[in-house]
């Protein structure tokens, strides 16, 4: 393995990282006592897809949730007061299955 002083290192950073980004580690040394290992950054795993699977709850009717509110919202009319209270009672629901969700996020990634 190549040993390099702090001076030749600092005059050739860029040839040395480049050489031990192809796979040849070079030690950087003061005064003969070697200080620092250079070597190259073996690549991560890429992110797991589906680790959430299981974690949290889609409602069945995910893909038509609201469909008559969002169409009336649309069209210029306001809701009815029972209808107001019905969509604050979904979201509330919906609100707290994405609570459980980043929990359940939050405890993996700890």
């Amino acid at each position: 393995m190549k040993i390099v002083n702090i001076r030749e290192a600092k005059t050739h950073l860029s040839r040395l990282v480049d050489a031990a980004a192809k796979g040849e580690p070079f030690i950087i040394a003061k005064a003969g006592k070697p200080l620092v290992k250079v070597t190259a950054i073996e690549p991560t795993a890429p992110t797991r897809l589906g680790f959430l699977k299981g974690k949290g709850q889609v409602p069945d009717d995910f893909d038509h949730m609201a469909a008559d509110e969002i169409t009336a919202a649309f069209a210029g009319e306001a809701p009815s007061p029972e209808d107001d209270v019905e969509l604050r009672y979904r979201d509330l629901a919906a609100i707290r299955s994405l609570r459980a969700t980043a929990k359940a996020t939050a405890s993996l990634t700890r």
